[in-house]
């Protein structure tokens, strides 16, 4: 399998036996752009109507989303960051800033579990997880949890297409950086968040093509 590097860094394997990230499958790009700092990491750009679709393996009973933002004060206004394609399952800002985690549940009963408020302008690692063994829904900011719900049912079974940025048919979604995405099929514990938000990316980059 050839890997696109740059992605490889953010979608690809993440390598450890007790916390797999999903395998990037083909994606398409529409406007946002790459750009890689200086020790490899890639950076993505988005304006309000970029997004990329990617295909993972399907999700099942637990799950975890990571990624580090920097979003613009346009992106406060409420926007999609992280969305599974059909029943949207995901991890966004609202309007009123802070930023939220949705899940549909097997009963098509639509849960949300909202965070604090998002700042513009800074870095910030956002974890977003499910797993009824850990009692529900959990929200992460900087490796701290700040929110949580229980959840008895179970979550619709989450097929592989994804989109970052703008949904399809939207007129517009997240506008800023975004870096290491990351998907994972089970429910990161507390130490692997801390050590996922303890290097944050740093704003020094050059562009490179995707």
């Amino acid at each position: 399998m050839k890997w696109n590097w740059s992605i490889f860094l953010t979608l690809g394997i993440f390598c450890s036996a007790a916390a797999q990230n999903l395998e990037l499958g083909e994606e398409k790009w529409h406007g946002a752009q790459i750009k890689t700092r200086k020790n490899g990491t890639a950076v993505y750009s988005f304006n309000k109507r970029d997004s990329i679709v990617f295909q993972t393996k399907d999700l099942e009973g637990e799950f975890s989303f990571a990624l580090w933002m920097k979003p613009d004060p346009e992106a406060l206004k409420g926007t999609p960051i992280l969305t599974r394609i059909g029943f949207h399952t995901q991890l966004g800002i609202f309007k009123d800033g802070r930023f939220y985690f949705h899940i549909w549940t097997q009963s098509r009963k639509p849960l949300y579990l909202f965070g604090p408020r998002i700042r513009a302008g800074e870095w910030q690692h956002v974890t977003a997880l499910f797993s009824r063994k850990q009692g529900g829904m959990s929200l992460y900011l900087n490796g701290e949890k700040v929110a949580s719900r229980i959840v008895r049912d179970s979550p619709l079974e989450l097929r592989s297409r994804f989109v970052v940025g703008r949904v399809p048919g939207e007129k517009q979604g997240y506008s800023g950086l975004l870096a290491k995405i990351m998907i994972f099929e089970n429910a990161l514990s507390p130490d692997k968040i801390r050590a996922l938000a303890d290097t944050k990316p740093e704003d020094e980059t050059e562009p490179s093509a995707h």
